[in-house]
């Protein structure tokens, strides 16, 4: 929908940029991640405006945290820290040309991967502000201070998930 949306930009719907947006969307539903990441890198070079970078990025990021994401026969997902790593760097790429909630959503969530549970809370809390009603946030954050042993701020994130879903309860 987001790309819908830019296609009606006059500076995004002239250049190829759109093609490549769409030709990686499909690439990674139909997980052939290594074409996406490659279509998704080929885009960069045809981006003129910042919206257009940051949404590529931000796809980037996408596409590699789901290459390095596995789910285990027991039911729990394993994650490559390779592929994290670089998911995480290509959000941070993206917030040098704007802010989104689940850029930083999904931000906090690569760093409590990659164990840097401050940098971890602080995109959480970002996102948050931008956008109260995010509650996987909420838990991620709550799972975050879980680690840092800050059992209140934890408790703390999991109950403000009720003012927003009052049926979680």
């Amino acid at each position: 929908k987001e790309w819908l949306e830019l296609s009606q930009i006059p500076k995004f719907k002239d250049g190829p940029t759109d093609y490549y947006a769409l030709t990686a969307r499909g690439l990674f539903e139909a997980r052939e991640f290594e074409d996406a990441i490659s279509t998704l890198n080929d885009s960069l070079h045809f981006a003129e405006i910042p919206k257009e970078l940051e949404k590529i990025y931000q796809d980037l990021g996408t596409v590699y945290y789901y290459r390095g994401y596995k789910l285990g026969s027991n039911g729990l997902a394993k994650y490559n820290n390779l592929d994290i790593r670089k998911s995480v760097e290509s959000y941070e790429n993206a917030l040098k040309f704007g802010e989104d909630p689940y850029l930083y959503g999904n931000l906090g969530w690569g760093y409590f991967l990659l164990n840097d549970f401050e940098s971890s809370i602080e995109s959480s809390i970002k996102a948050l502000n931008l956008r109260p009603e995010l509650n996987y946030v909420r838990m991620n954050l709550g799972i975050a201070y879980l680690k840092m042993s800050n059992y209140e701020m934890s408790f703390s994130a999991y109950a403000s998930i009720l003012r927003f879903s009052p049926q979680a309860e």
